[in-house]
């Protein structure tokens, strides 16, 4: 397939990458920077003209890897350039967040339109497509562009992952809870260990290994059963403990220990490790003030 991309970032970049490793055709490149065309020119080894108009109209299938924001504009402008071939093409968008909703210019045109969405983070430009192989992609769109997505994702080892249109934003907000909340949990235990006196860099060189075996613990039996620590044993001494030293050090930190905390104590009650009682005593010394009588 001809597979035409509009917006050459990180997403688009990989791609652009990970599919002409795998058989298809990069038919056309346009984005905002000339350098972002270059850019891949120079890796694919063909010389991009940053054009919409040779993108569209040489491509099968069109990926708009475009900030959020500009989806709906771009849409607009692509429907409104009469010189522009859409019908019978395929339009997917690359949001989590947004649904094919925004590219309903194009399907009123005769485009069968869809949003794509790899569940993956893209840190490097360079690097991200080795991150497309085998992973999972949410999907949400007509059945048509549902076709063209699946036979984009099967030769990256991909798997469509089908998600109702008022259901994007929950399943948006878990993709950034676990990949943008997970590097925040890492810069408050940074914050921390930086109290401590050990140093932020040192201190999360060596808690790294700690980060990688609860990730490895999650993905080999689930959460429940990854859950370890103070409150998965009922140890609400140890909690009391934390929360004093927090509140002298740190009121904010103090609170987001606190919330993190009451839903830590609902997950060691589902999974077992705790009865009733043990419960509402770490609730109890989670909701108030840390100097809590034991």
């Amino acid at each position: 397939m001809k597979i035409g991309i509009i917006g050459a970032g990180r997403v688009g970049s990989a791609f652009a990458l990970a599919l002409t490793g795998n058989g298809d055709e990069i038919s056309g490149i346009c984005s905002r920077s000339d350098q972002s065309v270059a850019f891949l020119s120079d890796k694919l080894g063909r010389a991009f003209i940053n054009d919409v108009s040779s993108t569209i109209n040489e491509a099968d299938i069109v990926l708009l890897t475009v900030p959020d924001t500009d989806i709906a504009k771009v849409a607009a402008k692509i429907r409104e350039d009469g010189s522009l071939g859409i019908e019978g093409k395929t339009f997917l968008h690359c949001s989590g967040a947004l649904t094919s909703s925004e590219l309903e210019p194009l399907n009123r045109a005769g485009g069968c339109t869809g949003s794509l969405h790899p569940i993956q983070t893209f840190a490097s430009r360079d690097e991200g497509w080795k991150r497309m192989q085998g992973i999972f992609f949410g999907y949400e769109g007509s059945a048509e562009a549902r076709e063209k997505a699946l036979c984009l994702v099967k030769p990256l080892n991909g798997t469509l992952l089908d998600i109702r249109p008022e259901a994007k934003p929950l399943y948006h907000a878990a993709a950034c809870i676990l990949s943008n909340y997970t590097v925040t949990l890492s810069y408050v235990a940074g914050m921390l260990l930086d109290k401590a006196g050990i140093g932020k860099v040192l201190g999360i060189k060596a808690f790294m290994p700690l980060l990688v075996n609860t990730v490895e613990n999650i993905a080999a039996g689930g959460s429940l059963n990854a859950l370890t620590g103070p409150i998965s044993r009922g140890d609400s001494i140890t909690v009391a403990g934390h929360l004093m030293a927090l509140d002298d050090k740190d009121k904010v930190l103090s609170e987001f220990y606190r919330v993190l905390g009451r839903i830590t104590v609902q997950l060691a009650v589902d999974k077992g490790s705790i009865d009733g009682t043990k419960a509402g005593i770490l609730l109890e010394v989670l909701s108030t003030t840390a100097q809590v009588t034991l």
